[in-house]
């Protein structure tokens, strides 16, 4: 038991780096964006955040962190309320087309990661009072969906530098290869 609380503690820490670095590229990226303003923060503080949780956990046992992740969780799910509005007029005026091929789907899915995040990383913080069976299944759900967010939105946007395939994708609209 000691040794899988162990593994699912050092499969935390790493999923929460390569969520972090995520987070800093989605943030780097945003910097010539039109509305970089406010994309560049809401993107920068799930990665500090990561970073802080992966480099000293008990730092997101405390409440000002828990506020933060608590904060942004509300305030991107009412952001992304306004995203899912804003994408239903882009299909009014254009018909049903792939979301990711215009700004607002692009940006309803980093909110959409974003919530996820937090949420997750909420309830793991919630579970840690549960039984120690109930927290040991809960915990393992909570890593494979962290590990999964973690690595999913990376292979997606590394499809955009294969030659040829990043063109053709929806998601690699107005992405330079480097």
């Amino acid at each position: 038991m000691a040794s899988t609380k162990k593994e699912q503690s050092s499969l935390w820490k790493v999923t929460n780096v390569v969520l972090g670095m995520f987070f800093s590229l989605a943030c780097f990226v945003n910097r010539n964006d039109a509305d970089w303003y406010l994309w560049m923060p809401i993107y920068s503080i799930p990665c500090l955040l990561c970073f802080s949780a992966a480099l000293k956990p008990s730092l997101a046992d405390g409440p000002f962190w828990q506020a933060v992740a608590t904060l942004l969780l509300y305030g991107c799910l009412v952001y992304a309320c306004y995203e899912v509005f804003a994408l239903s007029m882009v299909f009014t005026t254009r018909g049903i087309i792939n979301p990711f091929a215009v700004e607002e789907g692009r940006e309803l899915g980093g909110l959409i990661i974003i919530v996820t995040w937090a949420r997750t990383v909420l309830s793991s913080l919630a579970a840690k009072g549960c039984s120690e069976s109930s927290e040991q299944s809960s915990m393992t759900s909570m890593v494979w969906v962290m590990a999964s967010l973690a690595v999913i939105p990376l292979a997606f946007w590394s499809l955009c530098f294969i030659p040829g395939l990043g063109t053709s994708l929806g998601h690699c609209v107005g992405m330079k290869s480097c």
